[in-house]
């Protein structure tokens, strides 16, 4: 809206008053792996102009003379999407932007018409760090209901049944007040975030007029077809941390994902959800249903022959149904590809509700991941489980980190006690035998001081909080000894010819840490999981192999009289947590002054 009004403006009067607004898409800017060292404000403005082109192939004489124009005529750049561009392109991170725009900044500091807008979500930790004042940034906030109502009369039905605040930020909001519409079952389901998504996507398909076209081979396509073959294509976006895909390529993936689910549901292909997902798969193999589909739902056109996702939201609901449906049928190869997040396994979570994830499923996927070596196979199912309240048979054994980010996460779950976690009791009287075991490092199964420390924590928590024994022996206190950190480098950083090396895997893993550490800042039941990850990325920063981020968070989150301190102290249950931080805080102080 900004760049259209600015457009308007312009072309009403253009003069050398009226700003130039210049729309970067950050959402749909592709990076390729081997050009991420590259990546610069000149780069991205190589990226646009060849999207220009793209977009209008026949325009002659295309040559705005950029870098002129930004030193000397009023110009007002817009970067859309910012945490779109974040979340694709996993290697960077806000420092590396916020660094490129302070360049850019001092680069035409000499022209006091030169401004840059910056669009990105409202919860994006660190998003003041864009701003040069706090009275620069500016909030869209969602509608009140009473506006939603006037605007929307079909709400008035069904919005008072929005059970909580969090959901109400997202109904009220045009993506889904104008595509919302409960089925005739809609007052005997749970509201979730899971089940409004899925049905606003129902209703945009059943406007489509897609629902009963024939297909290739005979096929009607049904809306569950539709939907899942929605699914594949946010599959194939993420996996390749894309912001737009080519046509061409997307149905050349989608055949080899569809080939590599066949062969997986051998045995079970009688069977009828088994054969919604093969169909649905199918669909993109039909130029005239997958141009349907790319045309008619949740996309939109970024070139001649390219799409993105028209929100950021469509693409990370399909993706928790896909994560969702590769637990269901045990196929978990794509496990190992990337990371999920924490947004995505709780709705995929939801996906799941009611259901138990049994042991031979957990033994299936802890084969893939055995046969593999791959700790994405792992992370990902351990942190489904910690995010979610999916009922659990067993608790298996894992690799070192990820047995800290088990017992991290069913912690979590076990000391939130959440009333509607029908698990926890279950996860209860699993996990404290475990904690007791784990806590003592005389009994332990695994030489892991991380391990015995957040089991010790754990355990006191526990002691206070529902009365069981306290743990038996004081605290076993870690320490930033080189016989203890070697032994946590291998889980944060890669190993090659006898060197430490920073490479792709090991950037996603320490950023990966640094978000739950950072979540705790909203949340002081996170402090004792935020505190050992922690450990994790101050050992990376001690031995000189971590990612651009630890250095800007780190001192935001270890210097005295810091928000995230005060978090920290105001976590009681368990005083050793804050002796713990004392430390953090000692050894960072000795990194900065180069005493360590």
């Amino acid at each position: 809206m900004i760049a259209w009004r600015l457009g308007t403006d312009y072309l009403a009067q253009p003069g050398t008053k009226s700003p130039i607004p210049l729309l970067m898409p950050l959402q749909q800017v592709n990076i390729p792996a081997e050009d991420q060292d590259q990546f610069s404000w000149d780069y991205l403005w190589r990226w646009w102009e060849s999207w220009v082109r793209n977009l209008y192939p026949d325009i002659e004489g295309f040559d705005l003379q950029l870098e002129a124009l930004f030193r000397t005529r009023a110009v007002t750049v817009i970067f859309d999407g910012l945490d779109d561009f974040l979340v694709n392109h996993p290697t960077f991170g806000l420092s590396s932007i916020v660094a490129m725009l302070r360049s850019v900044t001092k680069r035409y500091t000499d022209n006091p018409r030169f401004t840059i807008v910056v669009a990105i979500r409202s919860g994006f930790h660190g998003l003041q760090r864009l701003a040069t004042t706090p009275a620069d940034i500016y909030e869209v906030r969602c509608l009140t209901q009473r506006q939603a109502q006037q605007l929307f009369p079909a709400c008035k039905r069904w919005l008072p049944r929005v059970p909580n605040t969090e959901l109400l930020e997202l109904v009220l909001t045009p993506l889904i007040l104008s595509h919302f519409e409960p089925d005739t079952d809609f007052d005997n389901r749970e509201m979730t975030q899971n089940s409004i998504m899925d049905q606003t996507l129902r209703t945009i398909v059943g406007r489509s007029n897609l629902v009963g076209i024939r297909v290739h081979g005979g096929q009607v396509a049904e809306i569950e077809h539709i939907l899942t073959a929605l699914v594949l294509i946010a599959w194939l976006f993420f996996r390749g941390n894309r912001g737009e895909m080519e046509v061409t390529a997307l149905m050349q993936e989608a055949l080899e994902v569809f080939n590599s689910w066949e062969k997986a549901l051998e045995n079970q292909s009688t069977s009828d959800e088994a054969q919604v997902l093969l169909s649905g798969f199918r669909l993109l193999q039909d130029s005239n249903a997958r141009s349907a589909i790319l045309q008619r739902t949740v996309f939109v056109s970024t070139g001649m022959e390219s799409v993105r996702f028209a929100h950021r939201s469509w693409l990370e609901f399909l993706l928790s149904e896909y994560f969702a449906r590769c637990i269901k049928f045990a196929h978990v190869d794509d496990f190992g590809v990337t990371a999920f997040n924490s947004h995505i396994y709780r709705m995929a979570g939801e996906a799941f509700q009611g259901k138990i994830l049994g042991e031979e499923c957990i033994q299936n996927i802890l084969g893939v991941w055995r046969s593999s070596k791959n700790t994405y196979v792992s992370g990902n199912l351990i942190a489904f489980l910690a995010w979610t309240q999916t009922s659990v048979d067993a608790l298996p054994e894992y690799a070192p980190l990820s047995r800290v980010v088990l017992i991290a996460g069913f912690g979590y779950r076990v000391l939130s006690d959440g009333s509607d976690d029908l698990s926890s009791g279950d996860l209860r009287r699993a996990l404290f035998p475990k904690l007791g075991l784990f806590a003592d490092p005389r009994t332990s199964p695994v030489d892991d001081p991380i391990t015995s420390s957040l089991a010790w924590c754990y355990q006191k928590a526990f002691a206070v909080r529902f009365g069981i024994p306290e743990p038996e022996i004081p605290w076993p206190a870690i320490d930033f000894d080189d016989a203890n950190t070697t032994k946590a480098l291998p889980m944060i950083c890669t190993e090659k010819d006898g060197q430490l090396v920073l490479d792709t895997r090991s950037r996603s893993l320490q950023l990966a840490l640094l978000t739950p550490v950072i979540d705790a800042l909203n949340d002081p039941t996170l402090a004792i999981r935020a505190l050992h990850y922690l450990y994790y990325l101050i050992v990376a920063r001690k031995h000189g192999v971590h990612v651009f981020e630890l250095s800007q968070e780190l001192p935001q989150l270890l210097v005295a009289g810091c928000p995230f301190e005060k978090v920290i102290e105001s976590f009681t249950l368990v005083p050793e947590v804050l002796r713990l931080y004392r430390h953090y805080q000692d050894i960072h102080q000795q990194l900065e002054a180069g005493k360590l």
